[in-house]
């Protein structure tokens, strides 16, 4: 019998996967509407965050519940080897590209308010040596966990079985995956909101122009999707700083805690864009329209078949 929750989670789960896809899809289809190099890095964050997702349902939320975890340890492969060390690794990569991509949003929003004659020549440029910087950071946050061990690890709780990923055999143990991962959380907002705060104050000289007018949604966008990912951050924080005086209790209230706020970190862009920008909410309004439309023209098509075939005999 499952639980409401994991029920929950199998349903709005790929609900908002396939929103990040069919969000993707119009900007890179409709590329002269979407033009800002903003929609650049909405396209990237939403490849970054379907592939954290991944990791996260895989590594955290399946192990979560005892209804569906227990192939973690009837299958050696899952359990232990090189599938849950390219899993903890790769979690890492992608999650500090995540947060690097906010930082360079929050760039981007900041010179389309503050320089907006310049912004699209510095972006020219600036979007290849982004990639570059994504990957880099990406590496620096991961390239020691590709060759050490992580494995799924079995604990008991309440009388049932649950599995936790986690680091086993470090060949850096002058790293700490973890302190890396707090400093990316934390440092993100702290460059991303205070850029934001700035182009808004910025916003008061110039809301006459025209462009400040269409830019400022965006901005809206990328500062309300920075501020949804704080809890994690703050999350991450209080598990770093408690360390190993946690409790069973707390450490399984954190554990429970991570899935729905990685969905919240991941997820809130494919909502926020539908309240702030005009264009992305008439896409997807017309694409339901050209359903139905389709659909009525397949039933008209249907009815006049069968009258001519009626009228024939």
């Amino acid at each position: 019998m499952w639980s409401w929750l994991l029920i929950l989670y199998t349903v709005y789960v790929p609900i908002f996967s396939c929103l990040w896809i069919v969000e993707m899809g119009f900007v890179l289809f409709y590329r002269k509407e979407f033009s800002s190099s903003y929609y650049f890095f909405f396209v990237l964050c939403g490849a970054l965050s379907l592939i954290n997702e991944l990791v996260i349902n895989f590594g955290t939320r399946l192990p979560l519940f005892p209804e569906v975890n227990s192939f973690f340890g009837t299958i050696s492969w899952i359990q232990h080897g090189p599938f849950p060390t390219l899993l903890y690794a790769v979690g890492h990569f992608f999650g500090g590209a995540h947060e690097t991509v906010n930082i360079l949003t929050s760039i981007n929003r900041a010179t389309a308010i503050m320089i907006p004659q310049s912004h699209d020549k510095i972006w020219k440029y600036g979007i290849p040596i982004s990639c570059v910087i994504v990957i880099i950071v990406g590496v620096a946050g991961s390239w020691h966990l590709f060759d050490s061990t992580a494995i799924f690890f079995p604990f008991l709780f309440d009388g049932e079985v649950y599995f936790t990923m986690f680091q086993g055999y470090n060949k850096h143990p002058e790293i700490s995956d973890t302190r890396n991962a707090v400093i990316v959380a934390l440092v993100s907002p702290s460059i991303s909101v205070p850029l934001y705060a700035i182009a808004i104050c910025f916003l008061r000289k110039k809301w006459k122009i025209k462009l400040i007018r269409t830019e400022f949604s965006l901005l809206l966008l990328g500062l309300s999707s920075v501020i949804l990912s704080l809890p994690i951050a703050f999350h991450q924080l209080y598990a770093y700083i408690r360390g190993k005086s946690l409790t069973q209790n707390e450490i399984m209230t954190l554990y429970r805690m991570l899935p729905w706020l990685f969905d919240l970190r991941f997820f809130s862009p494919t909502v926020l864009v539908l309240i702030t920008d005009s264009k992305m909410r008439r896409k997807l309004a017309a694409l339901f329209v050209f359903r139905n439309k389709r659909s009525q023209f397949r039933h008209n098509r249907t009815v006049t078949t069968i009258t001519s075939s009626v009228v024939r005999r």
